[in-house]
């Protein structure tokens, strides 16, 4: 799974590596620890531009009576997404990007955790296969759009730390996985065995397991 992850990258990076137009309709700021039910940036369509779009990560199905369960449904599996109720009708055509720093993902040693942050070798950005829907429910009936991460079994960057991780995108395949002419189960094939060598991976301070922490100096190992 993807839990927590990190937002360093400006609206220039995105411009320069990923295609997005540089009209921003909001800024978010840098973000060392983002967790479920957060606001975050998120990559779509709009009249062939790439552009930027807000949401908040843990999707609310649209027929969901409330969002409960939204911490909860922050990745879908991408060998299941088109067979389960919340994401089969949306891997048609509610395909996005979340752009990330990096994230982070736990080794299980007895009973500690210990944090790794998994950043890529050769961007400054991640691009990671998304699903999102709308849900107008809540007392004031307010529209929210909301995003979960397609994850997948992890290759041989993570396998040692983790057995499953975000399905990354090279920057050439944005274009086909956000086109809804294209077929679902064609774009989502290649996301279940991810070529090796995109990333590289460090210990990072355990002060990254608590939500309330947050800073540059959360990349730095423990002492």
């Amino acid at each position: 799974m993807c839990g927590r992850f990190v937002r360093t990258f400006t609206v220039a990076d995105l411009v320069d590596e990923l295609g997005v137009s540089s009209e921003v309709s909001e800024e978010l700021p840098p973000n060392w620890n983002i967790p479920p039910t957060s606001r975050l940036h998120v990559i779509g369509n709009r009249d062939t531009k790439r552009v930027l779009r807000v949401m908040e990560w843990g999707l609310i199905p649209r027929w969901a009576k409330d969002d409960s369960r939204q911490s909860s449904m922050i990745n879908a599996r991408v060998e299941t997404a088109h067979e389960k109720p919340a994401f089969r009708n949306l891997v048609k055509s509610h395909r996005v990007v979340l752009p990330m720093s990096g994230f982070y993902e736990w080794e299980r040693s007895g009973q500690a955790k210990i944090p790794y942050y998994f950043t890529p070798k050769f961007t400054k950005v991640l691009p990671v296969a998304g699903l999102w829907s709308s849900w107008s429910g809540g007392t004031a009936g307010e529209l929210r759009s909301t995003v979960a991460i397609l994850t997948t079994q992890a290759n041989d960057d993570m396998a040692g730390i983790h057995d499953r991780m975000p399905c990354l995108l090279r920057p050439e395949e944005i274009s086909d996985w956000m086109n809804p002419e294209i077929d679902a189960m064609d774009v989502l094939a290649p996301l279940r065995t991810l070529d090796s060598g995109m990333l590289a991976y460090r210990r990072v301070s355990s002060r990254v397991n608590s939500v309330r922490n947050n800073g540059a100096d959360l990349l730095v190992a423990d002492d």
